[in-house]
């Protein structure tokens, strides 16, 4: 048998899919995966002219979202989101259980994080210094997880705090400053344990003297879960709330309650929100992407702004968006 290697800058697609086929039959044979699907999603106009889409496949328990593009005239208007939208749903009816995106740098990183997709990996070594990242999102929960924090969710009440309640709030803040020291820990000596090992937060008598403010207490069943504190001193004039701090314990993280609760929150309180987040503490900055981002279906803006009260890290992601009565 003579063999050998040839270049062909344009192959025959019937050339290509013969190397498809073999990958299909050896992953048939060593694990009994089913070959992948492709998809595509596309905008036509009234003429059937294709303004704009996205493409992929399925493979093995995960979507590839493969091509995004949508043209310029109608950029910008959310025809983006709902095409990811689009496929996160077909990938959900295909059963993957997470989704995949590459993009570059200066393409689309912030518009995949703002739906909710977190980077996985990161290259260097590009033409022209150029980073590219691999992004990754969940789709699906573990069935024993779902049912455990579906059960979680019918005890869950989020109930206005009083002035009793103060103390039991500012005692469960000790946590909260000991959960942000993991990723901010770092930023200056403020974040350091005290010297008696007891961590201490700001004074949140304010939240309970101010009729501007809101104080919450979050259970589940009979137990303390979190608390979440309100007020209405955004960015910009036109806020309403903002989500001045919010905190779950530990052991009901991770269960869809944060999430949860912020929904009930939001639909308690109409109006223009904002939620400011410090850079450093990227798994908030995740979370409040994914959870703003499935509640406003992806209408919301993020800015990075400086503030005053934080001379160490002046700096604030800040997500806006609206809450509508329903």
């Amino acid at each position: 048998m003579t063999l050998q290697i040839s270049f062909e800058s344009k192959p025959a697609p019937s050339d290509v899919q013969v190397l498809a086929d073999g990958i299909k039959a050896y992953a048939k044979e060593k694990k009994a995966l089913t070959p992948w699907d492709y998809f595509a999603f596309f905008i036509r106009d009234q003429d059937n002219t294709i303004m704009g889409g996205c493409d992929g496949n399925a493979l093995y328990g995960c979507l590839y979202i493969d091509q995004l593009w949508v043209s310029e005239p109608i950029r910008h208007s959310g025809w983006g989101s709902k095409l990811i939208h689009a496929a996160l749903d077909y990938g959900k009816k295909r059963g993957c259980t997470f989704a995949n995106v590459d993009t570059m740098d200066w393409e689309a990183l912030d518009f995949y994080q703002k739906l909710g997709f977190t980077v996985e990996l990161e290259r260097t070594g590009f033409h022209k210094n150029s980073v590219s990242y691999s992004l990754r999102r969940e789709l699906l929960e573990s069935e024993q997880s779902k049912a455990k924090g579906d059960s979680l969710i019918t005890d869950l009440e989020i109930l206005l705090a009083t002035s009793k309640d103060y103390p039991v709030i500012q005692n469960m803040a000790r946590f909260y400053v000991y959960d942000l020291s993991r990723e901010c820990g770092f930023i200056s000596e403020d974040w350091a344990c005290p010297s008696d090992g007891l961590y201490d937060s700001f004074d949140f008598k304010c939240y309970f003297e101010d009729p501007s403010r809101r104080a919450y207490l979050i259970k589940v069943g009979h137990e303390l879960a979190g608390f979440a504190l309100l007020n209405q001193e955004g960015t910009s004039p036109k806020t309403d709330w903002n989500m001045g701090e919010f905190f779950i314990l530990a052991k009901f993280q991770g269960k869809g309650i944060a999430q949860h609760v912020a929904y009930q929150l939001w639909n308690m309180h109409p109006g223009v929100w904002e939620v400011s987040v410090i850079p450093e503490n990227i798994k908030a900055l995740n979370f409040w992407r994914k959870a703003i981002s499935k509640f406003s279906h992806g209408d919301y803006v993020e800015k990075v702004c400086q503030i005053s009260y934080d001379t160490h890290q002046p700096n604030r992601h800040i997500l806006s968006f609206q809450a509508s009565l329903d």
